[in-house]
């Protein structure tokens, strides 16, 4: 099982690595949470020492492995962009916590889920 980290707090993006982290990610960040599975160490004992976020339990996907993983049909070599908002949408109605990052620059598009 991978492990996310989940912010919680607001008050996290005072502090500036922080900010840098989670919003510089290669472009604008989807989803509807401030959501990584990559957070270094030494940030991630600063996030949960402050209580600033807590430890979820994630599954990180590719585009194509989103969409089945959501149940919906979507083509990213299409139009990445409408694909994205039919697998976003429907993570959404399912209640499900989620982020996108990536399809920026040379950042490869990586989809993190918390899953129960």
């Amino acid at each position: 099982m991978a492990y996310g980290i989940l912010l919680t707090n607001d008050v996290a993006f005072e502090d500036p690595e922080v900010r840098e982290f989670f919003l510089d990610r290669g472009g604008m960040v989807d989803g509807n949470a401030m959501l990584a599975n990559d957070v270094p160490d030494e940030l991630e004992v600063l996030i949960l020492e402050r209580g600033w976020g807590e430890l979820v339990p994630v599954e990180v996907f590719s585009d194509e492995e989103a969409a089945e993983f959501a149940g919906v049909e979507a083509d990213f070599d299409e139009d990445p962009d409408a694909a994205e908002h039919i697998v976003g949408e429907e993570l959404d109605a399912q209640g499900r916590t989620w982020v996108h990052y990536g399809r920026y620059g040379t950042a490869e598009s990586t989809w993190v889920i918390v899953v129960p």
